[in-house]
Order: structure tokens, then C-alpha cells, then sequence
């Protein structure tokens, strides 16, 4: 054997590993995925807030890991204002939470049909406060980005205490941008803000751009990482550190 074929039959060697690896890395993922979802129905079955407990993650949705620790946020923290980007799974228990008990909730959603699908699909039940907003593409760093437009003059003087962030589709840089714009002028004193899907690099350029907003501004904050089939960040106020360990 020659020195090439020496190197050829290292790198496929050194393939192989990875694929084991990677297989490995994603076995782990699936069976935490399954954890979480056997906990997530035994936590949420005595809920009394969370009275439709019908939910159907995957795909496009959240996983149930995001879903038990957003049920976990809600029964650790009262929050007053609640924001969220993307109508989906996590749509259904921040309306229910909004309904029980009597505080202010809006989803933004940019496509009317699945709008009126969710609505039906959920029978009605309780109330999906839905603003729809166009997407629009916009520079951010010198990247385009996928965004809602009008975000600035829709939320103009309000101030949200819980964000989430899980819509637009993402973009490969500075993905969901609009939440660098509500951390800098739209967070209560106290607040908490998820943001799903930060295994990729755009969510990532986002969380930093959000991080360092938040540090010039004086802001003192705690960021939690999750891990699950999809990767997301708790970050909160100082004072509700807490919820980063949920």
C-alpha cells in the first residue's frame, strides 16, 4: 500500500467514525425527545390553565422538549404581556395561559389560511388573538433577512414581558431579526424571551446580537441552552435566572 492509499483508507476511516458519531448524537436526541414527551403529558395532566391538552409537535412545530420547558416557564413565572412570532403548537398553550388567566397575548402570523386552519383545527376552543403581518425581506449587517413588516409601528410603545420566537422561517443570517429590534425598545423591566431553532447559524447571529444589545444597554440577564431534536435560548431577566434552568 502506497502513501495515497494509506491517506484514502484514514479519511474513509475517519468517516465512518463520524457517521457512528453522528449516529450516536442523534439516537441520544430522538430518546431525550421521547423523555420529554412521556414528562410533558405527565406534567400537563392535572393542569388546570392548560385545559385542551391536544398537541402535535414535529416537523415544522416545536419538539416536545421546547413544549415542556415553555409549560414550565408558565407554571414557574405570572407574566402579564405575552408575544409570540409564528402561529403553531406552542400557539395553543400561550392563548390557553393568556384565557385562564385573563392577560394579553398575540401571535403574529403572516399566512391567513393557516390562520383560519389552527382555528378550526382547535375547534374554537378559546380565543387566538392574531395580528397578521406581511413578511418582507430587509438588510441586517449587511445580510438579507426574513422578517414581519411594520413590526416598529405594529408593537409602537408596548412593552412585552414574554417573547417567543418561532416564526418567520429562518434565514441563513441574523434569522427572526425582529426580536434585535423589541429587545432594544419593547422588553418590560422583567421579561423572558425563547427563540427556537438556534442550532442553526442564523438563530445563533440572532441570540449574539440580542446578547450584546442587551449588555450595552446596562440590561443584567441570564441565558439558558437547550438541547433537543431542535435547539433553542431562554434568555431573562436577571431576576427570573431561574427559568434558565427549567
Amino acid at each position: 500500500m502506497d502513501l495515497r492509499d494509506k491517506i484514502r483508507e484514514f479519511y474513509l476511516d475517519k468517516s465512518g467514525i463520524r457517521a457512528i458519531l453522528d449516529s450516536q448524537y442523534l439516537q441520544n436526541r430522538m430518546t431525550q425527545e421521547s423523555l420529554a414527551a412521556t414528562t410533558f403529558y405527565n406534567a400537563i395532566q392535572y393542569s388546570e390553565w392548560l385545559k385542551y391538552k391536544s398537541f402535535y409537535p414535529g416537523r415544522w412545530a416545536v419538539e416536545y422538549t421546547f413544549l415542556l420547558t415553555l409549560f414550565r416557564i408558565f407554571e414557574h413565572h405570572k407574566f402579564t404581556n405575552l408575544l409570540e412570532f409564528g402561529l403553531g403548537q406552542t400557539s395553543r398553550m400561550v392563548h390557553q395561559y393568556a384565557t385562564f388567566y385573563n392577560v394579553s397575548a398575540i401571535t403574529v402570523e403572516h399566512d391567513a389560511e393557516w390562520i383560519d386552519f389552527t382555528r378550526r383545527d382547535t375547534h374554537n376552543a378559546y380565543p387566538i388573538n392574531v395580528k397578521v403581518l406581511p413578511l418582507e425581506t430587509v438588510n441586517y449587517n449587511g445580510h438579507k433577512t426574513r422578517t414581519y413588516q411594520g413590526i416598529k409601528t405594529a408593537f409602537e410603545n408596548q412593552k412585552f414581558d414574554f417573547i417567543l420566537v418561532d416564526g418567520p422561517f429562518g434565514s441563513e443570517h441574523y434569522s427572526r431579526s425582529q426580536i434585535i429590534q423589541l429587545a432594544e425598545n419593547n422588553l418590560a423591566e422583567t421579561f423572558c424571551i425563547i427563540i427556537d431553532d438556534c442550532n442553526r447559524i442564523g438563530e445563533q447571529e440572532t441570540v449574539a446580537e440580542v446578547e450584546s444589545l442587551l449588555k450595552n444597554n446596562g440590561t443584567k440577564y441570564a441565558i439558558g441552552k437547550y438541547y433537543g431534536l431542535s435547539d433553542y435560548v431562554v434568555i431573562c431577566s436577571e431576576n427570573l435566572k431561574f427559568l434558565t434552568s427549567l
